[in-house]
């Protein structure tokens, strides 16, 4: 501002904004309203055009009761907003991305969501931990998914320390055109920030391993 720039002012403002709408955080046992509040830190919100939480959060679905439950195999229980795009949810996390919105198809297009905003039961990979994406694409049950470049921010959006020196494979996404080969996006945070790119996904390392959801 000394040299006649608008300085920060406005960034600054908004920030104030989204972490006092609602309070700066919410003690709730309702994951709706806590999950939707992550993301609303981060900036999804504003980002669609919402000047409250509370109108962003009008626009969040209930979570199924399907889902509501607790489950061994899917532990995560994750609010995907898929409504920004790839390329804006990947600067408002913090994730390293050199890609587009184009980038990356669904593998399965027929099993693809539909849905803009939803909730999904899902695990982190670990149990897939050293096991080449190939193998675990094969080895899905019928009520398993892979999880998609979008599903697997909304996982790490809610719980980013778990990515801490290891990488989710994103097997339910592959790169547009490519939908033959084994190649698959990978979120990973090995060094200082957070970073999805292209993985060839027959890496055998026991820091990788195939996240996935309940169908």
């Amino acid at each position: 501002m000394r040299v006649g720039g608008v300085g920060l002012r406005a960034e600054v403002q908004g920030l104030i904004v989204r972490l006092t709408s609602s309070g700066v955080s919410i003690q709730s046992d309702d994951p709706r309203e806590a999950q939707t509040k992550v993301l609303w830190d981060k900036g999804l919100g504003r980002e669609l055009g919402y000047d409250s939480f509370e109108a962003y959060l009008a626009t969040i679905p209930d979570i199924p009761e399907d889902l509501r439950a607790s489950s061994e195999r899917f532990p995560e229980l994750v609010l995907v907003d898929a409504r920004p795009g790839l390329v804006k949810t990947c600067k408002l996390l913090g994730v390293s991305y050199s890609g587009d919105d184009r980038t990356f198809a669904n593998f399965d297009p027929k099993k693809a969501k539909v849905e803009k905003v939803y909730w999904i039961r899902a695990q982190d990979g670990r149990k897939n931990s050293g096991k080449i994406v190939s193998v675990c694409r094969q080895q899905f049950t019928e009520d398993e998914l892979g999880l998609t470049v979008i599903e697997g921010l909304a996982l790490f959006a809610q719980n980013p320390k778990g990515l801490r020196n290891r990488a989710m494979d994103l097997p339910g996404s592959v790169g547009r055109g490519g939908r033959g080969y084994t190649t698959c996006p990978c979120l990973s945070w090995f060094h200082r920030r957070p970073e999805l790119f292209w993985s060839c996904g027959e890496d055998d390392d026991p820091r990788y391993g195939s996240a996935s959801r309940r169908v």
